[in-house]
């Protein structure tokens, strides 16, 4: 296709001599910005290169997942990076050009220079789709004038779509487009997204005599159906306790379940099952360790953005010494990485209230536990890439957090990009709380809770609790497996940890004593 003379956002096309740069040609007008704003890019903290002679090169393409595309354009947004069309902006995910084709690159991690892609070749990678199936990560584009990150429908009736761009006037914003302005965009999908199915439940129950099985499901979004699922008869659950997560390991967009587990010989283990269906035997073969004072603070984050998830393990030193031990992924075993070490840090007032997510959107996940402290109020605390002590990100009043066990989660609950906690607390009189929080980058501040309306005692439930977008939605939920008194089982959902979506299976006859706290969510 010919390339215009004045592109309104996307660069203009290159010549056929790629020494030469593109026009200036004049900012963009768009229908959902005030062209009266005067851009103010000296107000903002990003700093770009002077002059353009094309962006740096980035190697090949990436493979990223939703989750990954948003935490990625997040780093822009936190910034506020100055549009131009003769700059480039570089962080630890690249260079690329700061204008809105530019943006979108970096976003989905496309690969060569930098400058490469303009609203009028995106095509090349990127294939239509039906305005129905946008999911987040998707983008809006006007081949001739603008395009921008969806991220999710601001209304029931999805017409009018929430964004992240950059723009001529506000330079990286989040805005919500008119119905109007958004019917005006073709919607496409990157050809390199990597489309995780929706996050269904895995159980590992304790069959006895070293037996173990893995139950494991699949979502449709209203309902979870059961699926293919792993025996092993040399595999004793009781030596894994509640110490098991799940996240992508090997970075194939398939999560996958870890387990840590405990010898007889006093020395300790690492066990990896891909996808929660097949063991892929030991990733990690350590030293004499008694896992006992690591209770079930073991998580599972990408702790350097790479990708590939990786494990973390929060040790009782004693006293108040903690010890948080670390790994990397190669993708087929894990390595010993930095690890952090505290003097003031006492497990034994977290229990296992932990969990991680990537609380400030910067494509690294952190750590995050709920202390209770000696004068009967508790704080959250976060460890941020589950190495450097952020400190207290929330300082709550009087709370006995024993009601609490643990119910910790983080996830995005908003589809903001970045994660959060929630709580999920026995008020000791057959109903429970859901205390819920967002996130500044910074700080948490408290959000509207669920409060049950009926009877759900979480003494029914114990630790069995996990949260991630079982829905579709992009924004995470909450699942509870529930033992009911005739003794067989349920597992309950909670849209976006605020609102009962009733029960999405119904199960027979089963002692959930034998699953302990093993409930992990993944896209299997």
């Amino acid at each position: 296709m010919a390339a215009p003379l004045i592109l309104m956002c996307g660069a203009t096309a290159a010549s056929a001599d790629p020494a030469d740069p593109p026009s200036d040609p004049p900012l963009a007008s768009y229908p959902s910005v005030s062209t009266q704003e005067a851009p103010n890019p000296t107000a903002r903290a990003a700093t770009v290169q002077a002059g353009f002679a094309g962006c740096d090169d980035n190697g090949p393409a990436l493979h990223l997942t939703r989750e990954q595309v948003l935490a990625r354009a997040q780093t822009w947004l936190d910034v506020g990076v100055p549009y131009s069309q003769e700059n480039c902006y570089r962080n630890s995910l690249g260079d690329y050009r700061t204008d809105c084709s530019g943006f979108v690159s970096m976003a989905w991690g496309l690969g060569g220079e930098g400058s490469d892609y303009w609203t009028g070749n995106l095509y090349l990678v990127t294939t239509e789709i039906a305005r129905s199936a946008l999911k987040p990560g998707d983008a809006l584009l006007r081949p001739d004038d603008h395009v921008a990150l969806f991220v999710r429908w601001a209304d029931s009736a999805h017409t009018q779509p929430e964004v992240i761009e950059q723009t001529g006037t506000r330079n990286t914003i989040r805005d919500t487009w008119s119905q109007s302005n958004a019917a005006r965009y073709t919607p496409v999908r990157v050809n390199t997204i990597v489309d995780k199915s929706q996050s269904a439940p895995a159980l590992m129950y304790d069959n006895g005599g070293g037996s173990t099985h893995l139950f494991r499901w699949t979502s449709n979004g209203s309902a979870f159906a059961r699926t293919t699922e792993y025996v092993g008869n040399s595999y004793n659950a009781p030596s894994v306790g509640d110490r098991m997560a799940s996240g992508d390991v090997d970075g194939d967009g398939v999560d996958d379940l870890v387990t840590a587990y405990q010898k007889p010989d006093g020395q300790w283990q690492m066990n990896v099952f891909r996808g929660g269906v097949t063991s892929a035997g030991i990733w990690y073969d350590g030293g004499t360790l008694n896992l006992d004072k690591a209770g079930g603070r073991l998580v599972v984050g990408d702790w350097n953005g790479d990708g590939k998830a990786e494990p973390a393990l929060l040790y009782d030193k004693g006293g108040s010494n903690t010890y948080i031990y670390r790994w990397l992924s190669t993708g087929s075993s894990f390595q010993r990485t930095t690890e952090y070490e505290s003097t003031s840090f006492a497990l034994a007032a977290v229990g296992d209230r932990v969990d991680s997510g990537d609380i400030d959107g910067d494509g690294d996940d952190d750590i995050v536990t709920a202390h209770q402290n000696n004068d009967g109020k508790w704080q959250l605390n976060v460890f941020r890439s589950a190495v450097t002590s952020a400190g207290i990100f929330y300082n709550g009043g009087s709370l006995n957090l024993d009601n609490a066990a643990g119910r910790l989660v983080v996830a995005d609950f908003n589809g903001d990009g970045k994660a959060e906690p929630a709580l999920a607390y026995d008020n000791n009189n057959g109903t429970m709380h859901i205390y819920r929080w967002t996130s500044t980058g910074t700080a948490f501040s408290r959000t509207t809770d669920y409060d049950a309306d009926s009877s759900f005692s979480l003494s029914n439930v114990g630790n069995r609790v996990d949260a991630a977008d079982v829905d579709g939605d992009g924004s995470a939920d909450i699942v509870m497996a529930y033992q009911k008194p005739a003794g067989d089982w349920q597992l309950n959902v909670f849209r976006n940890g605020l609102t009962s979506a009733g029960t999405f299976y119904n199960g027979g006859t089963l002692d959930l004593d034998k699953v302990g706290g093993r409930l992990a969510l993944g896209a299997w």
